[in-house]
């Protein structure tokens, strides 16, 4: 793992590499640390089941 990935918080959501989409919440809790892409038909969905 590169030294660019050892922070606490790429640790704790285990962060290997960029991109990598998360959904957070208004209060900054992590709804979803491994979110499909942006263009990924998925995300939709996902966000539909979230509201």
């Amino acid at each position: 793992m590169s030294k660019d990935f050892g922070s606490e918080l790429a640790k704790k959501y285990k962060i290997k590499s960029i991109p990598r989409y998360m959904i957070v919440d208004k209060n900054g809790k992590f709804i979803n640390t491994d979110a499909p892409r942006p263009s990924d038909p998925k995300l939709k969905e996902l966000l539909k089941e979230l509201l």
